[in-house]
C-alpha cells in the first residue's frame, strides 16, 4: 500500500538546490523512493543532512543517482556517507569525486544488514586505489552487485 504523501520519483538533474534550507530539503527528499540528484550543486551542509537523515533508516528512498561531480559528496563524513548509502537498494556514484576513505568506508559497511542490491562506484578512484581495496570489494560482492 502507498503511504500517505509518498512520491515515487523526482528528477532534480541540473537543478540548483543550493539555496534550499538543508533540513527542509533532506526531510523532503526522504519521502521519495527514486531520486536523481546529478548536477544539483548541493552545499556541504545539504549533502551532510541528506545522508544523516538517510542513515537514520526512516526514509522511503530506495534508488539514488548521484553521479558526476557537483554534489559536494567528497565533503561528507565517510561514516555518515557509508551508513546512508547502505540504507539504499540501488546507488550510483559514478565519477562523483568520492575519496579513497569514503569508498573504503562504503565497502566496509556492506554486509548482511545492508539493503544494497546494486552499487556503482566507477570512476572515483585510480586503478591503484581500486587494487588496494580488492579484498573489501570481493567481500562486498557477496552481498550486492558492485561496479568499481
Amino acid at each position: 500500500g502507498k503511504r500517505e504523501g509518498s512520491t515515487k520519483f523526482i528528477n532534480f538533474d541540473s537543478t540548483r538546490l543550493s539555496s534550499v534550507d538543508p533540513v527542509i530539503l533532506a526531510k523532503g527528499l526522504m519521502k521519495v523512493e527514486i531520486l536523481d540528484l546529478q548536477y544539483t550543486y548541493l552545499t556541504q551542509q545539504q549533502v551532510t543532512e541528506f545522508f544523516n537523515f538517510l542513515g537514520a533508516g526512516t526514509s522511503n528512498l530506495k534508488k539514488l543517482e548521484m553521479s558526476r561531480e557537483g554534489s559536494n559528496l567528497q565533503t561528507v563524513n565517510k561514516e555518515i556517507l557509508a551508513n546512508g548509502v547502505n540504507k539504499l537498494e540501488w546507488a550510483k556514484f559514478r565519477t562523483s569525486k568520492l575519496t579513497f576513505g569514503q569508498v573504503q568506508a562504503i565497502l566496509e559497511a556492506v554486509d548482511e544488514s545492508s539493503c544494497l542490491k546494486t552499487l556503482d562506484l566507477r570512476g572515483n578512484l585510480p586503478f591503484l586505489g581500486i587494487f588496494s581495496l580488492a579484498l573489501l570489494q570481493f567481500r562486498a560482492e557477496q552481498y550486492c552487485k558492485l561496479f568499481m
